[in-house]
């Protein structure tokens, strides 16, 4: 009698299981249909009754606003049931919520918590984000000798951001012996799959013959798969390339357009030699108000030489207004930064007292710095200033220039 009740409950139980099993396959084959509300229907029955795969897809749903509508708290609660059940994917689902704070509190050593259970079961996405948070020393304290071995985990699984986290590690020795080839290994496996950045990094290691043969042709054919993916940096590198002819034929107007397209996405060196195309008449006609438009965002963002070339069209009044004021700033911005034209042109605008009161002293420190750093007029402007100041003079600007340089051209007195 036993016996025949045992057989039962487990004829009862495998038809419970195969209804679950076809209710869910039939909810993954809505989803692929993009009928999200029937995925919801088959799922949240199977999720509510602990099938921990049913509750990832529904989390997944609250997350992502399908078929409900977007609410993080329920999809960490969702995560949160198929993860203490052991299911990797949410593991790692649950961890990325509390990388952004989004229906958590913002908690890093949770995060680690989560993807370390996801990491130690394989995942190898999970892996890479443990990885990450080692190396930022988020939620655990620093350590890259920790996250090479997890990007090794990832990479050796075929993760291509583990790829090229690891090949970064190789190439700059992070927590790793720096082995240039290695780096070009990893770096290839990656940029062969798609990765703009890893075949950005591959196009510079054959710049410079770092762990594969130095090759022009070799970095501008992956610095150009890079730039065509839309990354900023490798746009304008293509577009140095095309400037001097180097890897690529020489086209100056081409050259143009890559920097164009990388300036509009906010990169601050291809806005700066954007303004400088348009202010010389490089591969586009000359106009200054663009250039000082281009200028003006590289200068915004901090490039010294934007700044410094902003504060030369301010002087001369080309594309806006002369204004020795203006002129001034940015080019003391760009001085600050160890630009030796910049700190020249301070000098003179010290010894002529434009834009700021005349003074002697100041002149003299900053055509000594810019001296210092080979700048080959700032010698004789130096000496013209030195020959309308005492003895006493030149020694305090001597004094204020060794002062100034040990601050790295910050807080300088003058």
């Amino acid at each position: 009698m036993i016996r025949k009740l045992l057989i039962t409950a487990c004829l009862v139980l495998a038809s419970v299981q195969l209804a679950a099993a076809q209710n869910f396959y039939r909810g993954v084959e809505a989803y692929k249909r993009g009928d999200f509300a029937a995925t919801l229907r088959e799922m949240l029955p199977l999720a509510e009754r602990g099938d921990l795969r049913a509750q990832l897809v529904v989390g997944a749903m609250y997350d992502q606003g399908k078929g409900v509508e977007q609410n993080h708290v329920e999809a960490a609660r969702w995560f949160r049931r198929s993860a203490e059940q052991g299911n990797a994917k949410a593991q790692l689902s649950l961890g990325g919520l509390y990388i952004k704070g989004t229906g958590v509190s913002q908690d890093f050593a949770e995060a680690v918590k989560w993807f370390r259970m996801a990491a130690e079961q394989g995942d190898s996405d999970a892996q890479v984000s443990l990885g990450h948070l080692y190396a930022r020393g988020n939620g655990v304290s620093e350590d890259y000798v920790e996250a090479a071995k997890w990007f090794q985990k990832a990479a050796e699984q075929g993760n291509v951001s583990a790829q090229y986290a690891l090949g970064l590690a190789y190439n700059h020795g992070a927590g790793i012996q720096q082995d240039f080839g290695e780096a070009a290994k990893w770096l290839r496996m990656a940029a062969e799959q798609g990765n703009a950045d890893a075949q950005f990094e591959l196009a510079a290691l054959y710049n410079g013959g770092k762990g594969v043969p130095k090759d022009d042709g070799e970095a501008a054919k992956w610095n150009l798969m890079a730039a065509e993916q839309g990354l900023a940096s490798a746009q304008f590198i293509h577009g140095l390339r095309l400037l001097e002819g180097k890897g690529v034929r020489q086209d100056a107007r081409e050259a143009v357009r890559w920097f164009k397209l990388a300036a509009e996405r906010g990169d601050a060196d291809a806005q700066t030699k954007l303004g400088v195309a348009y202010a010389r008449g490089i591969g586009v006609p000359q106009d200054y108000e663009e250039a000082t438009k281009w200028l003006r965002r590289g200068a915004e963002q901090g490039n010294a030489d934007a700044q410094a070339d902003l504060g030369v069209s301010y002087f001369h009044g080309n594309g806006v207004p002369k204004n020795f004021g203006e002129a001034m700033k940015w080019a003391r911005l760009a001085a600050e930064q160890g630009d030796a034209k910049a700190q020249f042109m301070v000098g003179l605008f010290y010894y002529n007292g434009q834009g700021v009161p005349q003074d002697f002293v100041g002149a003299h420190m900053w055509l000594e710095l810019a001296e210092a750093k080979g700048f080959d007029q700032a010698n004789k402007a130096r000496e013209s200033v030195a020959g309308h100041m005492t003895a006493t003079e030149i020694s305090t600007a001597k004094q204020l220039a060794r002062e100034c340089l040990v601050r790295k051209y910050t807080e300088c007195e003058r």
